[in-house]
């Protein structure tokens, strides 16, 4: 997709780890060996929610919208599905992380900071991404033809 798609979704990760790192220290949740993996391992769901919204802000752009439109209709269009997505993904380690017995006291860091960082990341996707993606694909009305041109290289005509 590019390397200003990279860029973006790159950042937006970053906030994502960082956003969910605060949560950890702000709730006491120390940073264990499952706590790491689980935050390593969730780095590729993570990226998940970002990418969809770039990937519908360059369809929009390809076919010759500005990039404020672009903006406003992937963020609209993928809010609710990337939502459902996310709860399903969070709720599906519920059963472990709330556990009463000792599994779910060992277990409960893996669904709270899986929970958080999913959350995380879909708050972020419709919010951040297209006001980083306006800047970042930012192009004025495009002919069809061009628009992939002057997304990743810059070419005026």
């Amino acid at each position: 997709m590019g390397p200003r798609t990279a860029i973006t979704v790159g950042a937006i990760l970053f906030l994502t780890v960082l956003g969910t790192l605060f949560f950890m220290l702000f709730f006491l949740i120390e940073m264990e060996r499952i706590s790491l993996g689980v935050l390593i391992i969730a780095m590729v769901v993570l990226i998940h929610n970002p990418i969809v919204v770039v990937e519908g802000m360059q369809s929009a752009m390809d076919r010759g919208t500005t990039s404020r439109e672009a903006v406003s209709e992937a963020a609209a269009k993928t809010q609710s599905p990337l939502l459902g997505a996310t709860v399903i993904g969070a709720l599906a380690l519920a059963s472990i992380g709330l556990s009463p017995d000792s599994t779910g006291e060992f277990m409960f860091s893996l669904f709270a900071v899986i929970s958080t960082s999913l959350l995380l990341s879909w708050f972020l996707a419709p919010t951040v991404t297209p006001l980083m993606g306006h800047y970042t694909f930012r192009q004025e009305i495009a002919d069809a033809g061009h628009a992939y041109g002057r997304l990743f290289f810059g070419a005026t005509a």
